[in-house]
């Protein structure tokens, strides 16, 4: 018997959320003209007397769509005009830099983001504000903030002030102003629930400290959305594996822990066991934070709990629909919200697309092996054109990722959860349930490192609305001939077992066949990786072991390019100067591989980033050398490979060691392997090389004469570039590492100097970049990143 879909209160949430999304998105004239016509269309509507009744349903839909349109404007306007305006007038009144301080409440624990190439650890927070003080002023306020800065210590539900640089926020979102702070700090702890979660929450840390790596962050993310831990190789690799969502606690971890409180209260009666699975909804609401899918689910849950205590049962569309609307009608700038809109729509898919998915299936397949495969299936159809606008990227193996990790998720869950509740109280026995969680995460880790590693596991798409609408048309498509497959008479099912025996076959094929895939085949002497807005360098000098130079940012992809390289041990890792892009990597050098030694700069700061290096290298067993400043060798051969320490100079040491002159303290170093020439340039400035420049016509004055085969071009190709240099070295090859940035690296300045002399190639385009000596010559190879 097929169920008729109950589609009335669709239209109704639709409108909704386009409301709110038009007040806070479009200018108010335009959003009040859009409401106003699709109310004229439903007033003409109302007053025609529909010929057929076909054409009475569309009229139907067009005046619920107009409601829907007018309450969703409707919520979003008086949310934005009963905030306050303390922080948003000062914005509007800015037009040079504004300090202030503002004092409120983090919403969520911090997120980790990139900043700037030479910053320390940042990260962003949203803060329910206080008190606003700027101008010897100071105003109370209910506005919301974004804040930027170091903030490591911070969680959710604590009281801070934080002082620093105002702007206006992006338009179109519930905080009205962004804050990059020079200062924050926690003037108390939570309050209240808030008190009672935080402990939960730090106690669940602590107690997680002590899993293996990948427990340790993932055991806490799937639990309780605490993701702080989870290694940033292992958080890369859930990306590419689209298995992100596992440790975003959405809807899915909600339906299974309600599912398992009313499974285990059905002795209980009926009242009695659906105010348990009410209570777990609140819970979890205040356990994993406010965040828009979490709103939805609880919502909807709570929609079904009632639907079942009224002896009804329950409709997942009509459900869904409420749900919007509630949320829409509470939170209007959810209607704006990414997390929103993808749970909403991989709810709908869910509900929609995963029947007709089964049926269509379970004709070549056992039904249940049908549906296991549908829902991921649905999902990703679902959601693949909001992820394409989100990321500019398509998981090439996200559906399989996700059949082959499904099965561990919901036990990993299941036992996660409950340690965290036990946690602040019996922390043994939370221990040995996370133990067990553990356990069963590992295989999804293993799901997602193993399929990260497959090849083109990303395909980049086009940005913006062109990206997702290419998405979006294929998804279609494959809509379109779901439901024609549908359709059709159902072919011969003899067959099922041995179609169901090789279609298992191939996917554990695929998944496991990428362990044994040789990873950047053909031959390599020199591999500049693709690390982004960074420098990560290699010089082989054994069959599993080179040398590195830099790291990239933590999480930019530098063990990624060690396991592409095939390389397990480095034989000397240097790192040039402190900053960032340059040695922020470095933990996940030491996770991957075996490091001998670690040569650092002389450069001094920023002091977090030294610190952070000498802590990394403790934990480590290493000890860090620094030739410039100690009686450590300038130089050595490893295999195949030699390296020599050619700056910086001692002048250039001599004039100070400060913020301002990190880059020109760079580790300048000349490696020559398998007979190619490189010169790796660090972050030096115009100065810097014009020092260097100094160095080197001492002891070879000839432009030329050093026999440069390859340079890399120093500071991403910034334009503060030394000309009488870059004639001077006369390189063929010259190399930029570049990625996304807004500093407009590479320069045209640096790409003309170099390009008079030899080609000029860069990561942000050309992926990584190999070189190989061959009787023909060096031959340069493009390899894609991953």
């Amino acid at each position: 018997m097929i169920r008729t879909l109950d589609l009335r209160l669709a239209p109704i949430a639709l409108g909704a959320w386009a409301g709110a999304w038009l007040a806070l998105s479009a200018p108010a004239p335009i959003t009040g003209g859009i409401v106003l016509l699709t109310a004229l269309a439903a007033f003409i509507a109302a007053r025609r007397r529909p010929a057929r009744h076909s054409q009475g349903h569309r009229f139907a839909l067009v005046m619920l769509l107009a409601l829907g349109l007018a309450y969703g404007a409707a919520c979003a306007a008086v949310a934005t005009s009963t905030r306050g305006a303390a922080l948003q007038q000062l914005t509007s009144e800015v037009d040079s830099p504004l300090i202030v301080e503002i004092e409120g409440i983090a919403r969520v624990d911090p997120v980790a983001v990139d900043g700037p190439e030479w910053a320390e650890a940042r990260h962003r927070m949203i803060v329910e504000l206080t008190r606003v003080c700027a101008r010897q002023q100071c105003h109370a306020s209910r506005e919301v903030a974004l804040v930027y800065g170091a903030a490591p210590d911070v969680r959710a539900g604590m009281r801070l002030s934080a002082v620093g640089r105002l702007a206006a926020a992006p338009p179109g979102g519930e905080a009205v102003a962004q804050l990059t702070a020079k200062r924050i700090e926690v003037t108390a702890p939570p309050r209240g629930i808030g008190a009672v979660t935080d402990a939960i929450r730090s106690s669940f840390r602590d107690v997680s400290t002590q899993l293996s790596p990948q427990g340790a962050g993932l055991v806490p993310g799937i639990s309780i959305g605490d993701r702080r831990a989870i290694p940033s190789d292992l958080d890369d690799a859930m990306k590419a594996a689209s298995l992100t969502h596992l440790t975003a606690v959405s809807g899915a971890h909600i339906a299974v822990i309600l599912g398992a409180v009313l499974a285990l209260t059905i002795v209980l009666p009926r009242a009695a066991s659906l105010a348990c699975g009410a209570a777990t909804l609140l819970a979890m609401f205040l356990l994993v934070g406010p965040l828009p899918s979490v709103k939805r689910a609880m919502v909807m849950g709570l929609v079904v709990l009632l639907a079942r205590l009224r002896g009804r049962t329950p409709a997942g569309v009509p459900a869904l629909a409420v749900a919007v609307i509630v949320v829409i009608g509470l939170w209007p700038h959810s209607a704006r919200s990414y997390g929103f809109a993808l749970s909403v729509t991989a709810t709908a898919g869910l509900m929609l697309l995963t029947p007709v998915l089964t049926r269509v299936l379970a004709r070549y397949v056992p039904r249940r092996l049908a549906a296991a495969i549908a829902v991921p299936v649905a999902a990703q159809l679902a959601c693949a054109p909001i992820l394409a606008l989100m990321l500019a990227e398509f998981q090439s193996y996200g559906v399989l990722a996700n059949i082959i990790a499904t099965p561990a998720f919901v036990p990993a869950l299941l036992f996660a959860l409950p340690a965290a509740l036990l946690s602040p109280f019996l922390p043994t026995a939370a221990l040995a349930l996370a133990k067990v969680s553990a356990f069963f995460t590992s295989w999804l880790a293993t799901v997602a490192t193993t399929i990260a590693s497959a090849p083109r596991a990303r395909l980049p798409l086009p940005e913006g609305a062109l990206g997702a609408g290419l998405v979006l048309v294929v998804c279609v498509l494959v809509i379109v001939l779901v439901l024609a497959l549908d359709r059709r008479h159902p072919p011969d099912r003899k067959p099922r077992t041995r179609r169901a025996v090789a279609l298992l076959a191939a996917m554990l094929l695929v998944i496991f066949a990428p362990r044994f895939w040789p990873r950047g085949a053909g031959p390599w002497d020199l591999w500049q990786c693709d690390v982004g807005q960074g420098s990560a360098f290699l010089a082989r000098t054994g069959d599993d072991e080179a040398l590195l130079i830099d790291t990239g940012k933590s999480g930019a992809g530098i063990a990624r390019c060690l396991a592409d390289a095939r390389i397990n041990r480095l034989s000397h890792v240097f790192l040039s100067h402190p900053h960032a892009d340059h040695v922020g990597g470095l933990p996940d050098v030491v996770s991957v591989a075996d490091v001998a030694s670690l040569i650092t700069g002389p450069a001094s700061h920023p002091a977090a980033n030294v610190a952070a290096t000498k802590t990394t290298a403790r934990q480590a067993g290493l000890t860090l050398h620094d030739p410039i400043r100690d009686a450590s060798p300038r130089s050595g051969a490893v295999g195949a490979a030699t390296w020599q320490i050619i700056g910086p100079s001692a002048a250039l040491l001599a004039a100070g060691d400060t913020e301002a002159s990190a880059n020109d303290l760079s580790l300048v170093v000349l490696i020559e392997t398998a007979g190619i020439r490189a010169l790796v340039l660090g972050d030096l400035e115009a100065a810097g090389q014009e020092s260097l420049l100094a160095t080197l016509k001492r002891t070879c004055p000839t432009p030329g004469c050093l026999a440069i085969d390859v340079v890399i071009v120093a500071h991403h190709g910034s334009a503060s570039q030394s000309p009488e240099l870059a004639a001077y070295l006369a390189a063929p090859i010259a190399l930029i590492s570049v990625g996304e940035n807004e500093y407009g690296h590479p320069s045209t300045h640096a790409i003309d100097l170099y390009d008079t002399h030899g080609e000029v190639y860069r990561t942000d385009r050309d992926g990584h970049l190999t070189l190989a000596s061959t009787p023909e010559g060096i031959v340069l190879t493009k390899r894609p990143s991953s």
